[in-house]
């Protein structure tokens, strides 16, 4: 970024997303944010839940289990382009197609959807955490030596941690951003 992309920029509105769930209308920033998540979260809740279904295993097993497959679609889907396929992404038709994933155990896989028919890309990190997590291992995203910026250039060493090594995904995906060049 150069002093005359900040010049040239100029701050646009946008409206919010909505979602309308069990008589609210929640309102997020659209799919360059996580913002989509929750509504998507609430988008696979089945309709009718009641106030003695909350709190309960099973609406936890419901809300977590939902939320892994939201975020899944955000690593596929999210991003600055244009064609992300958010109508869709929020419809109760797709929505409840996604709600069948969910079993009675929870799942160790990355699962998004495939709104339109289209197939998902994902990135190596959103794939290496997903076996991370099923095999119990822990480790950064980027591995050491793996590319991860750090503060100063690699005169200091201090790492800006696994999320900031996993915002860097291939020009292939929905959110890609330009390379980091290294240079602090």
């Amino acid at each position: 970024m150069t002093g005359d992309d900040l010049a040239a920029f100029e701050a646009t509105y946008e409206p919010p997303v909505r979602h309308f769930w069990n008589g609210w209308t929640v309102c997020k920033a659209g799919p360059w944010s996580q913002g989509p998540v929750l509504l998507q979260q609430l988008a696979l809740l089945p309709y009718g839940l009641s106030e003695a279904d909350l709190g309960t295993p099973d609406f936890l097993h419901l809300l977590i289990e939902g939320g892994k497959l939201a975020m899944a679609d955000r690593e596929a889907w999210y991003g600055d382009a244009a064609d992300v396929p958010l109508a869709e992404l929020l419809s109760r038709p797709y929505n409840e197609e996604r709600q069948a994933l969910i079993g009675e155990h929870a799942s160790y896989e990355l699962r998004p959807g495939h709104p339109g028919g289209r197939t998902p890309r994902l990135s190596k990190q959103a794939l290496a955490a997903v076996a991370r997590a099923a095999s119990g291992a822990d480790g950064p995203a980027a591995g050491p030596g793996g590319g991860e910026p750090t503060v100063g250039g690699g005169d200091l060493g201090l790492g800006l941690g696994d999320r900031r090594a996993a915002n860097r995904p291939p020009p292939i995906r929905p959110s890609a951003n330009p390379p980091w060049t290294g240079t602090g």
